[in-house]
């Protein structure tokens, strides 16, 4: 049986979750390239297209679009017509609701089969999400049960495959847990907290800053909070900023740290000791915690979304959405250090348990046979 050939098809003006599975897979290409062969199809250059590329993924560009511009969407779907005339793809994957209504009518019209990787429910159905629920996919590859049941009516109920994540497994990089501690001013007796993601408000920065506010009254021994994330849109330039503010006011200065983005979070997790991402709404499953967990790290989350999939009474705890849980839940791990060996010890198993590179990409290439 011949590899499953695949063109992925994303923006590529963004990096987060989805842009990180994207690299995964066309680092895992060269490893297993039995199983799948994967391409890729980008509008817009930025860190995604150099990572592909150092990776080793074939990158094909369609040009900067505007969807408001139909010039532009007429210039990459003519782009994308001719990488389908010259090439033998088994499918076409979406990534995301804007490659979606961008490309999916064109794919369709090619006759190839058209897959679109659901990485989440919009939180407010906007128009680009209606635009891409007109054009019916050939499957959907739901990356957990809680998208899958959020999607599926939305996408007229085409067939849908919930497929966890393949994550690369963590090893610890070239500098020491002192040094990367002494670059942030920690000492190596504090409890660090680990927090990694962009800042959207329901990811959970102000949640955590506020638990961290009632942790000072209670916990006495020395902890402090690695906030790691870069800005990329103007509304997240705002939201810093109110971050920034509260974490003076509250007192937290002396315990809150903004690493910004980060190249290095290998790094950074191997050199603290809890990961907290309290989001107060649903993420949708959450690479970062698969993540945390190869890094030998107890995770805390909220009892919503995808954390309920990956975070279980052997690697972390789950909280309801308020200061006062997340509090309780970061106490028991900063004064507890026991438990948080305990946990860490089994993280590793549960990460791989979940989201094996190999095992994953096989489900991947099985759902689209199918």
């Amino acid at each position: 049986m011949h590899p499953l050939r695949v063109l992925h098809v994303a923006a590529g003006n963004l990096f987060g979750g989805v842009e990180t599975l994207l690299v995964t897979l066309a680092r895992y290409q060269r490893r297993s390239p039995e199983i799948l062969e994967s391409e890729f199809a980008l509008c817009f250059d930025g860190r995604l297209k150099t990572e592909l590329r150092e990776a080793g993924g074939r990158v094909h560009e369609l040009g900067r679009v505007r969807l408001r511009n139909p010039l532009s969407v007429l210039r990459a779907n003519a782009a994308l017509l001719k990488l389908l005339r010259d090439n033998r793809y088994d499918a076409v994957i979406t990534h995301g609701a804007w490659p979606h209504a961008l490309v999916g009518g064109s794919t369709k019209l090619m006759r190839v089969k058209l897959v679109t990787w659901a990485h989440g429910a919009p939180l407010r159905v906007g128009r680009i999400d209606r635009m891409a629920q007109l054009i019916r996919p050939d499957l959907v590859i739901a990356n957990s049960r809680h998208t899958a049941a959020a999607v599926g009516p939305q996408l007229g109920n085409a067939p849908i495959r919930t497929i966890y994540c393949p994550v690369e497994a963590l090893t610890p990089g070239t500098r020491s847990r002192s040094d990367v501690r002494r670059a942030f001013d920690t000492s190596e007796g504090s409890v660090v907290i680990a927090f990694a993601a962009r800042f959207e408000r329901w990811k959970g920065h102000e949640l955590l800053l506020r638990a961290a506010q009632l942790l000072l009254t209670r916990a006495t021994n020395d902890w402090c909070i690695w906030l790691c994330g870069g800005v990329q849109r103007p509304s997240e330039i705002a939201y810093k900023e109110e971050l920034e503010t509260f974490v003076q006011k509250a007192g937290l200065t002396n315990r809150v740290r903004f690493l910004g983005q980060r190249s290095d979070i290998t790094d950074i997790f191997f050199s603290s000791d809890v990961f907290c991402q309290p989001n107060t709404a649903p993420e949708p499953f959450g690479i970062v915690f698969i993540e945390a967990l190869y890094a030998g790290l107890p995770v805390v989350s909220t009892n919503i979304g995808g954390a309920v999939e990956i975070v279980d009474e052997t690697c972390g705890l789950l909280t309801e959405t308020d200061g006062e849980a997340v509090a309780d839940a970061l106490y028991q791990l900063v004064t507890n250090a026991g438990l948080r060996d305990s946990l860490a010890a089994r993280a590793k198993a549960r990460a791989r348990e979940l989201c094996e590179p190999e095992l994953r990409i096989r489900d991947i290439a099985e759902a689209i046979r199918g």
